[in-house]
């Protein structure tokens, strides 16, 4: 099923997650922590950095991935934009297929899937060079 892209924004983005975004001037910073959630008071939280291989487009986006317990963040480290899918989630846990939404997010932005989420981000912008992503997680 092709999936239309749309530039990333706070608004479009809301029902899953948050857009993260640099502080517009130089010292200032801002608080996201409110949104990294985790349903399970015995998981601990885990910090990656991923090496991602830049994928090119149109990109076949084969599985959603999904942290029913947890929210995930992704800051991209070097990549001039990247791709977003993402989709809610059923009552039974399955991906709503019919409400998959796709963005292109900027490198200088950020998301954090909310928790249960169905999603995948990949599909770098160049395709001579891997990516580096931060992705900060609580795993189920």
């Amino acid at each position: 099923m092709p999936i239309s892209l749309r530039p990333l924004d706070a608004d479009a983005f809301a029902p899953f997650g948050q857009v993260i975004s640099r502080p517009i001037r130089v010292g200032d910073r801002v608080s996201y922590e409110a949104e990294l959630t985790n349903r399970r008071p015995q998981a601990t939280i885990r910090f990656w950095v991923n090496h991602v291989r830049p994928a090119t487009l149109p990109l076949v986006a084969t599985k959603l991935e999904r942290h029913s317990h947890s929210s995930q963040t992704f800051l991209p480290l070097s990549v001039s934009r990247y791709v977003v899918i993402v989709a809610p989630s059923l009552a039974s846990g399955a991906p709503d297929v019919d409400a998959i939404a796709g963005f292109v997010a900027a490198g200088t932005q950020g998301i954090t899937y909310a928790a249960g989420t169905s999603a995948r981000s990949g599909g770098g912008a160049r395709a001579s060079s891997p990516r580096e992503v931060a992705s900060p997680a609580v795993h189920d």
